[in-house]
């Protein structure tokens, strides 16, 4: 990956997990959009009974930016991490795993 790179992550975030995206060191990552639905469903079905949280990292203190109980957009924006400060998702349903799409451009 090189500066200006488009990045496009789908990932599972297990029933009563947590998941970090966190870049390689030496590397800066703006993310633009998350968005989530229920694993395995159309776009259209809905995250139904669990929340799925968002925090800023460091490895021991996180920091709260948004939650949400329906699939679709979670964020849109920027959001600047590194592998420092990274990103990390909770899935608070104890039953349903959630698949997360992170989308960005490397900054650095």
């Amino acid at each position: 990956m090189a500066v200006g790179d488009v990045i496009a992550i789908t990932t599972i975030v297990s029933a009563a997990n947590f998941r970090d995206y966190q870049p390689t060191a030496g590397v800066e990552v703006s993310v633009h959009s998350i968005s989530y639905q229920l694993a395995g469903s159309t776009f259209a079905s809905w995250v139904s009974s669990g929340v799925i949280r968002c925090f800023h990292y460091d490895g021991s203190n996180p920091t709260f930016i948004d939650q949400d109980n329906a699939s679709g957009s979670m964020f849109f924006g920027s959001l600047e991490i590194t592998n420092a400060n990274y990103l990390r998702f909770w899935n608070t349903d104890a039953d349903e795993n959630i698949q997360l799409t992170l989308k960005g451009r490397q900054t650095k």
